[in-house]
């Protein structure tokens, strides 16, 4: 019995060798993020912020002049408010937010005999960026734009 495929036995210590590198590179980029979008340099942070500020879209007309919202830490069914607010421009901001946890919004948009809610939510995180603005390190916010405009197919509610 001295059938062995000595192509199998030579190549094998290479394809051993290919499947370690692959796996030393891909656990090597695990702790950074590559971001490969247009970075706006004026909103790129150094040391790595606590806090952030959240954009708010909404709707705000001659019919909705003022509009109630409520902000939650985490999911509205997890209900922690976070904040009550009147939005009555559109953006609507809201600032010092804690980064990297999620937070939900809900608009209420009222009529005489009717009542709309528009619902969003969002991880606000943090992302390390390297050699985009001046070749340096820096920090940006993500997920940072909430929408709870009245969407087209609801104007009629």
């Amino acid at each position: 019995m001295e059938f062995i495929d000595k192509k199998l036995i030579t190549n094998e210590p290479m394809r051993g060798l290919l499947f370690l590198m692959l796996v030393c590179l891909l656990a090597a980029s695990c702790g950074e993020k590559i971001f490969t979008s247009d970075v706006d340099c004026s909103e790129c942070y150094w040391p790595k912020p606590d806090t952030g500020y959240i954009t708010v879209r909404i709707t705000i007309n001659d019919e909705f002049k003022k509009v109630p919202v409520v902000v939650y830490k985490g999911d509205i069914e997890d209900n922690e408010i976070f904040l009550v607010d009147t939005a009555t421009a559109n953006p609507f901001y809201i600032d010092f937010v804690p980064v990297n946890t999620r937070y939900s919004i809900k608009a209420e948009y009222k009529r005489t005999n009717s009542t709309l809610y528009a619902i969003d939510g969002a991880k606000i995180k943090t992302t390390l960026v390297s050699e985009t603005c001046d070749g340096g390190e820096c920090y940006i916010i993500e997920n940072d734009d909430l929408n709870v405009e009245i969407k087209e197919d609801y104007t009629d509610f």
